[in-house]
């Protein structure tokens, strides 16, 4: 991901969230959508240069592959566990683990509109 995007992810997410709650969803995220959409058409438009015939939106959206499960629901807790896991120097980086259910899991709608952007963005689709 750019640093920009990063810095921004950083900034929106609570220390030790991994995935979108309650805290997370309250705070203004007008920023972060920018960035995650000009990520998204940048990487859309490199795809489709190079001729793919089935693109991704580079999970810019999420800060781990799970995250959007528990971004289109609410009744989800942080974990008290770690995962671990390396980056691009072989350091560990810890990252909490699955989220607790601690509530009644209420439906948002964060996959639709997830998929609806890239597609927007495609030519010839």
């Amino acid at each position: 991901r750019p640093k920009v995007l990063l810095d921004e992810i950083h900034r929106i997410y609570e220390p030790g969230h991994t995935a979108k709650l309650k805290e997370e969803r309250a705070k203004d995220a007008t920023c972060l959508r920018e960035l995650e959409d000009s990520a998204i058409r940048k990487v859309l438009a490199k795809q489709e240069s190079i001729g793919l015939q089935v693109v991704t939106d580079g999970e810019f959206r999420r800060l781990m592959y799970f995250n959007s499960f528990y971004d289109a629901v609410d009744g989800v807790a942080p974990s008290t566990t770690k995962l671990q896991f390396r980056d691009d120097n072989g350091s560990v980086v810890e990252h909490e683990g699955p989220a607790a259910i601690v509530g009644q899991i209420v439906k948002q709608t964060v996959l639709a509109r997830e998929a609806a952007f890239p597609r927007s963005r495609l030519t010839g689709r």
